[in-house]
């Protein structure tokens, strides 16, 4: 990585110029990404020392929220039967980072009569305009480059979370252009974006989410397949903290949520963290990410916990530990289709047990963490997590 650090700025007026002349458009819709992108360029601008390669990677990946929200815009005016597809149903796997969850969704979206956000419509969710329908889709052309970029520049980054072109992924990324998500605030450390994000409503986020899903169930052909409905396998971190917002917008939809160790949880948070803010730094203080980390989930969890009292029968949810689903994946499974009313026949099962035999997950090689090398304690995440340890790990891991 380039070691020079870049005395630039990221400047939104000329971000935005960009995309405007890229697509042609000028037009965000209901969804005007301003406000939000202001606030979380200000914060970058004001108090991450990014390199150069840095700020050229976040010039490019800001410009593609831009340019996705904008033709997006374009093909909901274009095509307004968009949103009638049906999506008020999805499973929705929720849990913070590193409790098994992409394990769990990769898995779960094995089943052909699933609808899952596919890596490359992750990061490009709009279509191309006057893309030839013969041929292999851009967009996945786009992504190759963009995962090969990331085997050569950040190897740490792939052994934390590998991904594929066609791996499931969080739907957390085609939230991304609204800019009013905490999403956000994992890509750069940015506390003061943070405050103001938990100062706002994020339900015009989910109402964006909702329409990028019916978006792009429109563009795999709508809901129905050859055995009945599909259904959605949603998840993303992210989701933890805002439970109201998708039981208002996604009414009937079911919930597994993931555990593991808390202590596991947040050390192994730091590492992946730490990597994506070295895609862009070339100093990254480590116990600043520690801390970082331990705020912005335990406010989170704090959030969640609160709102799941306050809906109380209203949700249809299962707990599921991280153990259990390393011990007794496919008892999980089978918990996770009675929630859905969903029968796993013969031939679904026989998909997903094609699926868990060919993961190459770890392929990238193995990495350690620890809370210490983070500047944490175990007794301060314990502090931080009390309410969390005491409802689902009322008797300690033994260390």
């Amino acid at each position: 990585m380039d070691t020079i650090q870049s005395t630039s700025k990221l400047s939104v007026e000329k971000l935005i110029a960009a995309a405007f002349a890229e697509t042609g458009l000028n037009d965000f819709g209901a969804f005007d990404p301003r406000e939000g992108m202001t606030r979380f360029v200000q914060d970058i601008n004001d108090n991450v020392l990014l390199n150069d390669a840095g700020l050229a990677s976040l010039s490019a990946i800001i410009n593609r929220w831009l340019v996705n929200g904008l033709r997006f815009a374009h093909d909901i005016k274009k095509h307004p039967e968009i949103l009638d597809e049906q999506v008020d149903d999805p499973l929705v796997i929720l849990g913070m980072t590193r409790v098994g969850s992409t394990k769990l969704q990769r898995l779960l979206a094995a089943d052909p009569d699933t609808l899952c956000i596919r890596h490359w419509e992750s990061l490009n969710p709009s279509r191309v305009p006057d893309a030839p329908a013969d041929e292999e889709d851009p967009r996945i052309e786009m992504d190759r480059q963009i995962i090969d970029a990331m085997i050569k520049n950040n190897l740490g980054l792939m052994q934390s979370h590998s991904v594929k072109i066609d791996d499931a992924e969080e739907d957390i990324f085609v939230q991304l252009p609204t800019f009013k998500t905490v999403g956000h605030c994992w890509v750069l450390p940015t506390p003061n974006y943070y405050d103001w994000i938990r100062s706002q409503s994020l339900h015009d986020s989910y109402v964006y989410l909702k329409q990028m899903l019916q978006y792009l169930q429109w563009q795999k052909g709508g809901r129905p397949s050859a055995n009945g409905d599909r259904r959605w396998i949603l998840k993303t971190p992210p989701h933890i903290g805002n439970m109201d917002m998708l039981v208002d917008i996604f009414p009937n939809a079911k919930y597994v949520f993931m555990h593991r160790d808390i202590h596991e949880v947040i050390a192994s948070t730091a590492r992946l963290i730490e990597m994506l803010f070295r895609t862009c730094m070339d100093v990254v203080d480590k116990k600043m990410v520690g801390a970082y980390v331990l705020r912005l989930w335990s406010e989170e969890m704090t959030r969640h916990l609160e709102q799941l009292d306050a809906l109380g029968s209203k949700i249809d949810l299962i707990d599921v530990q991280y153990d259990r689903l390393r011990k007794d994946t496919f008892g999980v499974v089978r918990d996770i289709y009675q929630l859905m009313g969903r029968e796993l026949t013969p031939a679904r099962e026989a998909a997903l047990r094609d699926w868990e035999a060919n993961d190459t997950h770890g392929e990238f090689g193995s990495y350690t963490y620890s809370l210490e090398e983070y500047g944490l304690t175990p007794a301060g995440v314990d502090a931080a997590f009390a309410e969390y340890n005491r409802r689902y790990f009322p008797v300690q891991p033994a260390r």
